[in-house]
C-alpha cells in the first residue's frame, strides 16, 4: 500500500465517518424539529360524526322537506280559494258597476243638453268627485263651456282632479 494512502485511511476515513455520523444526527434532529413545528401549525383534527348522528340529521332534513311540501300545497290551495273568491266578487259587483256606468252616462247626457250656466249651477252643488266624473265624461268642448261659467275656485278644483285622474 502506498504510504500516502495509508495515511489517508488512518487519519481521514475515521474523521469522515465521524463527520457523516454527526451530520446525520443533526439532520435527524432538524427533521424532528420541523415535523413538530408542522404538527403544531396544523389545525386540530375534527372528530368525525358517527353514523347515528348522520342518520339523525338525515331524518331531520327529510322531516323538514315533508313539512315544506305540505306548506307549499296548503299555500297553493289558499291561492286557488282566494282566486275563486275574487272571481265571484267581481261577478257580484259587475252588475253594480254596469249600473253606475249607465247612471253616469245619463247624467252626462243630461248636463250636456243643458245650457252651460244651468249645468254649472247644478254641478257646483254636487260632490266634487261626482262633478269631476261627469265633466270628465263629457265632450271637451261642452265641459269647457260649463267650467267657464262655473265658480272659479270650484272650476280649479275640478280641473285639478280631472288632470290627476287617469283615463
Amino acid at each position: 500500500m502506498n504510504p500516502t494512502r495509508s495515511w489517508l485511511v488512518v487519519f481521514l476515513i475515521p474523521g469522515l465517518l465521524s463527520a457523516a455520523t454527526e451530520s446525520n444526527d443533526v439532520l435527524a434532529q432538524e427533521t424532528e424539529t420541523s415535523l413538530a413545528e408542522l404538527q403544531a401549525d396544523a389545525p386540530p383534527e375534527e372528530p368525525t360524526p358517527d353514523a347515528a348522528a348522520l342518520a339523525e340529521r338525515a331524518l331531520e332534513i327529510a322531516a323538514r322537506e315533508i313539512a315544506l311540501r305540505q306548506l307549499e300545497a296548503s299555500v297553493r290551495q289558499q291561492i286557488e280559494e282566494l282566486t275563486e273568491l275574487q272571481r265571484q266578487a267581481l261577478l257580484v259587483l259587475e252588475p253594480e258597476r254596469a249600473q253606475q256606468a249607465a247612471d253616469l252616462k245619463k247624467l252626462v247626457s243630461f248636463y250636456q243638453n243643458m245650457k252651460p250656466k244651468q249645468a254649472a249651477g247644478l254641478l257646483e252643488k254636487l260632490p266634487i268627485d261626482l262633478a269631476t266624473k261627469v265633466l270628465s265624461s263629457m265632450k271637451q268642448r261642452e265641459a269647457g263651456k260649463i267650467l267657464n261659467v262655473m265658480n272659479a275656485a270650484r272650476a280649479v278644483q275640478i280641473s285639478k282632479r280631472m288632470a290627476e285622474t287617469p283615463k
